[in-house]
């Protein structure tokens, strides 16, 4: 079996006094594993947000390798070919790059460590979407690759896919513009170019081929997440998965976050002391 990550929270989103820690392993190497790296910075201004998103995941890279370094050097000491496995696997998963095969949207957040949850924050983008029937892929993708060839739009990366947001809703697939400024929204035959406003995402990195059983159980970490963290955050949108390979890569080099789309729970103000509440004039 494959060593179990236990999801923290990495924000990418920017945030005063920022900080994260890797949960490495729920096993007996648990105290081994365990690291923490805190990122404490400066609330940035709005124009500022996506070279310090960059910054923070500079960093958040950085300590993992650093991780990774530590773990390898942990090996000699492994007395048992479980532990050896599961610390292998962990510096795999800590080292590993994705394999950028298109351009990303302009402003795109870095993509999501793989077996961590993370909080991310999407620019405002265009996209062409059109339906899946019974999640078959296949004719979605060729539909929407005919869709930008004829309007010259360049093939970017990741491939968006929704599932149903309610009973009766179909699941979606969608090919993201690089810039919003490209070409008109509105539909053409089964394709709809649509407009995404910014919004936050928690998110969490996979390597390997995708399959349903796979999705619907990081689907229920990030669901768990967020009953956790109820009294920050709620979910705004419908279980997503980004993928960002095509068939040429394979195994283990293959890469996708499955995420859900969320927003910050907006308190109510508290009720005004009695001394500010008015009283009848006499």
């Amino acid at each position: 079996n494959s060593p179990h990550v236990t999801p923290s929270i990495a924000s990418y989103e920017p945030n005063r006094n920022m900080s994260y820690a890797h949960q490495l392993s729920k096993t007996s190497l648990v105290a081994l594993l365990a690291a923490a790296c805190p990122i404490v910075a400066q609330q940035p201004s709005d124009t500022d947000v996506v070279e310090y998103t960059r910054q923070v995941a500079t960093a958040h890279r950085a300590e993992r390798l650093r991780l990774a370094d530590e773990l390898e050097s942990t090996l000699d000491r492994s007395s048992t070919d479980d532990q050896r496995a599961t610390i292998e696997q962990r510096i795999s998963d800590l080292r590993f790059e994705p394999t950028q095969q298109a351009p990303l949207p302009v402003d795109w957040p870095p993509t999501s460590p793989v077996g961590e949850i993370v909080l991310k924050r999407y620019p405002k983008y265009r996209m062409a979407t059109t339906s899946m029937s019974e999640g078959r892929e296949t004719m979605p993708f060729w539909r929407l690759f005919g869709h930008i060839k004829s309007n010259d739009i360049a093939m970017t990366a990741p491939v968006q896919m929704d599932r149903a947001s309610q009973p009766g809703d179909g699941e979606r697939m969608a090919f993201l513009y690089r810039e919003e400024s490209l070409g008109p929204v509105g539909k053409q035959g089964d394709v709809e170019v649509i407009d995404v406003m910014p919004t936050l995402a928690i998110s969490i990195g996979v390597r390997g081929y995708r399959s349903e059983k796979r999705v619907d159980e990081l689907a229920a970490e990030l669901r768990a997440w967020l009953d956790a963290h109820r009294d920050e955050f709620e979910g705004s949108g419908a279980v997503r998965v980004m993928g960002y390979n095509g068939p040429s890569v394979r195994g283990s080099r293959r890469f996708y976050e499955v995420e859900i789309p969320v927003r910050r729970v907006v308190h109510e103000e508290r009720a005004a002391p009695a001394s500010a509440v008015p009283t009848d004039s006499k």
